[in-house]
């Protein structure tokens, strides 16, 4: 029986780990292999070799895991978007869980015996509420979709099956639309979005050919289709012209969001930020008003801050329950937004201020609130959280896209007095490696 040939090595998948890849060992190296699953026996072409590690691709799935499904998507692995379509969704959750338990005690000394189950997503597929479309003028020009895997590439799509029905409908429209006026590269970007009710809007961002005089002729020729698609079909459909400015080419209502099963509505700024889970996001502001509650001595006259706080996602729920509640953001739009939100929930214990949460934290003392939520983008609060502790709250929530500066920020308020509750991963984002969380400390 003959070798493997060169640069090819045979091993067993042992987990998946943070950023999607299936894990391995060779001759006391790890191995990392995208697209591979747990329990998988793979023969792996080698593209990468380190002191520590290598990096490979699959050549053949010698013994496939039990674990192994077939991808619903027909642009898995050349589209970026998906990591884990061909994982068994019980799979997925078990994976996450491990990895954000292994992230927090490894990173942060945080206990696995106050790390929760993961909260799985109701539906794991059709569930993306938001999407930003690129339009392609490179090799496949026309073509509208997403960035291939690690690449700038525009993958051209026929389906997706993660988008909301809603979604997946308009971004057929369009695609359809443009296609036949040919007009795709007029614009780079399409934001599409979808509220709870059904309502999608559109926002068109035209490319760097509309701003030429035939360019801007094109554009004016395309638009009557696109307004008649749209008046059609109940979108409504926002252009962005070279000012910044949002231009109304057809509307059919702003899309509302329903942040808990029943009372708030919220409405969010076109292109903005909002959790891309409707469904999970009730699941996340269910979670955060519990701890709240739980943990808080008299929640009824708490005062509430609320860092990046957004059109008031969570800043809303809460001044239902608190007496006051305080939301910073730096997006004027968010917080003229949010300021919307409360007039139209009748809800007046809520104030929010334009700041950035460093700023505005300096200028804070020490007891003034009695919770602080924070909810940071994907670069965590670095800077933020040890100024936070400086105010002392009984509670803080934490709210994390990225497990990696969770633990960071974890690690410094621990080291300032503070001892972590509890802390819950949640299935924001099925089929990748994406994972949410919610952490509560109290100040012991």
């Amino acid at each position: 029986m003959g070798g493997l040939p060169a640069g090819t090595i045979q091993l067993v998948v042992e987990q998946l780990v943070y950023q999607g890849d299936g894990l391995g060992r060779h001759q006391g190296r790890a191995v990392f292999v995208p697209f591979s699953a747990p329990g998988d026996t793979l023969l792996c072409r080698v593209t990468e070799e380190k002191k520590r590690f290598l990096r490979g691709i699959i050549e053949k799935v010698v013994i496939p895991s039990p674990s192994r499904v077939e991808p619903r998507c027909p642009h898995f692995t050349r589209c970026g978007g998906c990591q884990w379509q061909h994982v068994e969704y019980r799979a997925q959750l078990e994976a996450k869980e491990g990895i954000f338990r292994s992230i927090l005690e490894r990173n942060a000394g945080v206990s696995s015996s106050v790390v929760g189950e993961i909260i799985p997503a109701p539906q794991v597929w059709g569930y993306r509420s938001r999407c930003l479309l690129r339009c392609s003028s490179g090799p496949e020009e026309g073509a509208i979709g997403f960035y291939g895997r690690k690449s700038h590439q525009v993958v051209g799509l026929t389906e997706c099956p993660a988008l909301h029905p809603e979604l997946e409908r308009v971004r057929a429209l369009l695609s359809s639309t443009l296609r036949d006026e040919g007009r795709v590269t007029l614009f780079s970007e399409i934001h599409l979005e979808v509220g709870d009710q059904g309502s999608v809007r559109a926002v068109l961002v035209p490319s760097v050919v509309t701003r030429r005089d035939e360019g801007v002729a094109l554009l004016e020729k395309a638009l009557p289709a696109l307004e008649e698609m749209a008046r059609e079909y109940g979108i409504t459909l926002l252009l962005k012209n070279f000012s910044g400015e949002l231009q109304a080419l057809h509307d059919a209502g702003e899309p509302e969001i329903l942040p808990l099963a029943d009372s708030l509505r919220l409405r969010f700024w076109p292109k903005g930020f909002f959790q891309v889970n409707l469904e999970q996001n009730r699941r996340l502001n269910s979670l955060v008003m519990k701890l709240a509650k739980d943990l808080l001595k008299d929640p009824a006259s708490a005062r509430v801050l609320d860092l990046y706080c957004g059109m008031g996602n969570l800043s809303l729920p809460l001044a239902a329950a608190c007496r006051e509640v305080v939301g910073v953001e730096l997006s004027p739009s968010a917080v003229e937004m949010a300021w919307k939100n409360a007039t139209a929930n009748g809800l007046g214990n809520v104030r929010f201020i334009r700041d950035s949460a460093e700023n505005f934290l300096k200028f804070t003392g020490n007891g003034e609130f009695d919770l602080v939520v924070v909810d940071p983008p994907r670069v965590g609060a670095k800077k933020e959280a040890p100024m936070v502790a400086e105010l002392r709250p009984g509670v803080i929530i934490y709210v994390s896209c990225d497990p990696m500066t969770l633990a960071r920020d974890l690690r410094e308020l621990v080291a300032v007095g503070y001892r972590v509750a509890c802390s819950v991963p949640l299935d924001m984002f099925p089929h990748t490696f994406h994972i949410e969380s919610v952490t509560a400390l109290v100040l012991d």
